[in-house]
């Protein structure tokens, strides 16, 4: 389905104000926290402790949420987790739907997400209630970025993850392999973290940026970005692409190509400042083109 004007408007508006304000949110980062402190899942020392079902259903018991899986065919096409509410004779019935078969990845970061908008108290908006008017997207976007991040910062805590990724030599895929989440969640919460040096792009396979964030105050030229994408040939049955030196933005760009639950393809790519580069071990590693 081709964007809405509606959509295409929303999502430009909402990066710009990502841009301008940064995407690090210290009051969702405190709740994760707090959350799992309260669920006793968060050790006092703060060390590393990934973040499984068996914590996900301690929260879902604190909660008051029940999680099934159920039939893809019995969720909408393309949802990979659903919160539902409803009202019983004797009490309101919260319960989270996950379709069988997707990675435990996936599971665990829909579970997460869907946290996300109970904890956050977000009111529901179906997708064909957003595209209506540009106000109900707007709010849509909020809430589906929000719950995005809650989940990232529920699976991979701020502490632990600001001592392991150095640790790990800025390594990405050890790391998510390590918290047991997916390579975009880790370079998600990379550029979180780190973000007043990196930056985030993911492309779908027909070459169109999906998602993108830069640090603050960034004058990135999105154009010579958009060529850069098509340099990247996505459709390649490779796992990692050269990295790119852009001139341009002054970035080192690390573009790695991962398969979706759909068979369908995209590209997470990761940038930092050229003048940064020797920080992080897999900007310096790859053979590079311009």
């Amino acid at each position: 389905m081709k964007p809405s004007l509606i959509e295409k408007i929303a999502v430009s508006e909402y990066m710009a104000k990502l841009e301008n304000k940064g995407i690090y949110d210290a009051g969702i980062e405190a709740v994760t926290k707090a959350l799992k402190e309260h669920c006793e899942i968060l050790s006092k020392s703060n060390r590393f402790s990934p973040v499984g079902f068996n914590e996900l259903n301690k929260i879902a018991s604190e909660l008051d949420v029940e999680l099934y899986t159920v039939d893809k065919n019995e969720l909408p096409s393309g949802v990979k987790g659903l919160l539902i509410e409803a009202k019983t004779s004797d009490k309101n019935r919260k319960v989270i739907l996950i379709p069988k078969g997707i990675k435990k990845t996936t599971a665990k970061f829909q579970i997460a997400h869907e946290f996300g908008h109970l904890v956050l108290d977000h009111s529901p908006i179906p997708l064909h209630i957003a595209h209506e008017s540009l106000t109900s997207y707007r709010q849509y976007l909020i809430n589906e970025y929000s719950a995005n991040y809650f989940a990232g910062s529920l699976l991979v805590d701020e502490t632990s993850f600001s001592v392991e990724i150095e640790a790990s030599d800025y390594d990405i895929e050890k790391m998510a392999k390590k918290y047991e989440v997916s390579y975009e969640t880790i370079a998600q919460r990379f550029v979180t973290l780190t973000h007043e040096v990196s930056h985030f792009i993911k492309v779908d396979s027909t070459v169109k940026i999906i998602k993108r964030f830069a640090n603050v105050g960034s004058k990135i030229n999105w154009d010579y970005i958009h060529k850069l994408c098509h340099s990247w040939e996505m459709t390649k049955n490779i796992r990692y692409l050269n990295n790119v030196i852009d001139e341009e933005n002054r970035i080192i760009w690390f573009p790695k190509v991962e398969q979706t639950e759909t068979d369908e393809k995209h590209t997470i790519v990761l940038g930092v400042d050229s003048a940064e580069k020797s920080k992080f071990r897999l900007f310096n590693e790859k053979r590079f083109q311009s």
